[in-house]
């Protein structure tokens, strides 16, 4: 569903779909832009996807709404995951006192959207997302670059805002947190992903898909809490209090709240629902330079 945020992120929505229409056929471009034109004109009267169906009757889909439910998921976590990576290689480099191609990340994390959008064209079509909850693939299509773009503007800024006036021993708190966050956001999807696409395709009990939930999220906190004793290893909790101004638990209770949070954007239903949390306002410390980013291997997304 469309979350609230400001014009320039709405209009930046709307540029990438017109973009996107444009590429089809003129005949397939007619009937998109009708769809579109429609999607506006209803989003305009109620709230994108109305009331999120609750999930005692969430669930159970056709074979291909299934798969169409599947691939959205998996985009929404590879654009994501995608985007965390390349911010992360690039700001671990700054921060080692190396350079990035800031101009060269920009364009693979929009290579990543691209990809993502490209997906939802091949493999869902509008009664199958109509199915899901959604208004049309046009609709999804937004969705995924809205929450696309909150992962890439929320986690990193997070992490390296200390980087600029950072000792030594505030440097190594940074890139073990940032360490840590890749592998709670690569896990936390993976988990919140196989309990929901197994609700998805079966028919279970309201009792069993709470249950799956809630083994997902315990799992999750499993996850962060092994991360945070590593992270401990390099940086104490003074330090850590020093370097984000917040105790441990504190910042990485965050950073799992947005990862299941962002699962209610591919999955439409009543037991993960939530506000997207504000980006923060601080700025990275990346400076533009002419030096070609280096190749970088592609997230692990399993």
């Amino acid at each position: 569903m469309l979350p609230p945020g400001n014009a320039v992120s709405t209009l930046g929505v709307l540029v990438e779909v017109v973009v996107k229409i444009l590429r089809l056929s003129k005949r397939q471009r007619t009937v998109t832009l009708q769809a579109f034109l429609l999607c506006i004109a209803f989003a305009a009267r109620v709230d994108a996807h109305g009331a999120r169906v609750p999930l005692a009757f969430w669930g159970a889909f056709p074979r291909q709404t299934l798969s169409c439910q599947r691939t959205i998921a998996e985009v929404l976590s590879y654009c994501s995951q995608r985007a965390l990576w390349l911010r992360h290689v690039c700001q671990s480099s700054l921060l080692a006192g190396g350079s990035c191609n800031l101009a060269a990340t920009d364009s693979a994390v929009q290579a990543a959207r691209n990809h993502a959008l490209d997906e939802i064209d091949a493999f869902c079509n509008d009664q199958q997302t109509g199915l899901l909850n959604f208004l049309g693939v046009i609709e999804v299509q937004a969705d995924i670059t809205n929450a696309c773009r909150r992962a890439d503007n929320y986690f990193m800024p997070l992490i390296y805002a200390p980087s600029a006036t950072a000792t030594e021993t505030q440097r190594r708190c940074i890139a073990a947190v940032s360490d840590a966050t890749i592998e709670i956001h690569r896990v936390g999807w993976r988990l919140m992903r196989a309990a929901f696409d197994r609700i998805a395709a079966r028919n279970l009990t309201p009792q069993t898909k709470n249950q799956l939930i809630d083994s997902a999220r315990q799992r999750i906190g499993t996850t962060t809490s092994r991360a945070i004793n590593r992270i401990s290893a390099a940086c104490s909790a003074d330090d850590f209090l020093a370097t984000y101004q917040q105790p441990v638990r504190q910042f990485f209770a965050k950073i799992t709240d947005q990862v299941v949070c962002a699962t209610g954007a591919a999955y439409v239903q009543s037991a993960i629902q939530c506000d997207p949390t504000a980006t923060p306002t601080f700025a990275l410390t990346a400076t533009p330079t002419s030096t070609p980013t280096p190749n970088t291997p592609s997230a692990n997304l399993d």
